[in-house]
C-alpha cells in the first residue's frame, strides 16, 4: 500500500500549493516562502511568531524593499509558465523538488 504523506488536501491548485508551502516551511529554516506570478502572490506561507508582516515580506520577496534579511529567488517552470519562488531568511532544501511538486499540483 502506498503511503500518502500529505496531512491536508485541497482541490484548488492554489490552496494545495499553500498547503505544500506550509509543509516546506516546516522542513526549512526560512521565515517565509512565496510563489509569485507576474508580481502577484499566488501562494505563500509565513512562519508563526515571526515579526514579519505579510505585506512587508511580500515586498521583500518582490525585491521592492530591503530590510537586511537574506532573500533567495528562483524562476520555476510551473505548468508551462515561469513563476518566481522566493524564500526569506534561509534556503529551502531543494528548489528542484519544490518546482516538481508545484508543477505537479498545477498540472492536475
Amino acid at each position: 500500500m502506498v503511503n500518502d504523506r500529505r496531512k491536508r488536501r485541497a482541490l484548488s491548485p492554489i490552496l494545495a500549493t499553500e498547503h505544500f508551502l506550509e509543509a516546506e516551511l516546516d522542513r526549512c529554516a526560512a521565515t517565509a516562502l512565496f510563489l509569485l506570478d507576474g508580481g502577484e502572490v499566488v501562494a505563500s506561507s509565513l512562519r508563526d511568531g515571526q515579526p514579519v508582516a505579510r505585506e512587508s515580506a511580500r515586498r521583500l520577496a518582490m525585491g521592492v524593499e530591503d530590510d537586511g534579511r537574506d532573500l533567495y529567488a528562483h524562476v520555476l517552470d510551473v505548468a508551462g509558465r515561469s513563476m518566481l519562488f522566493t524564500s526569506v531568511g534561509a534556503r529551502v532544501k531543494s528548489v528542484r523538488e519544490v518546482e516538481r511538486s508545484i508543477d505537479r499540483i498545477f498540472s492536475m
